[in-house]
């Protein structure tokens, strides 16, 4: 499981990576060719799109928890059920102070 998450990770980080070097060439190609708003209408499209793609996710959850207001279980979009009592407060770590060394 554990190697499956590092492969994860690492992969992210290459498509990260790739994706930065398409983006410098186009920030250049853009600036070259004094195209920059060309490229904002691509971007900020691009940003509408998925903005409103996450804004029905949210509404959807928050809709089935709506539904599930009184209900013990919650089954999310992701597929997992939930089960309210078993929810708790976040753990609080309170961490010590770093010690004096003389």
């Amino acid at each position: 499981m554990a190697e499956v998450q590092i492969r994860s990770r690492v992969q992210k980080k290459v498509d990260y990576g790739q994706l930065m070097s398409y983006f410098k060439k186009v920030v250049n190609y853009s600036s070259e060719n004094n195209d920059q708003q060309n490229l904002d209408d691509i971007i900020l499209a691009y940003i509408s799109e998925k903005q409103a793609k996450w804004q029905v996710l949210v509404q959807l959850e928050i809709n089935i928890l709506e539904e599930h207001r009184n209900s013990n279980e919650i089954k999310l979009h992701d597929g997992y059920v939930y089960n309210i009592d078993n929810i708790k407060d976040l753990i609080r770590h309170n961490c010590k102070d770093r010690p004096i060394t003389n």
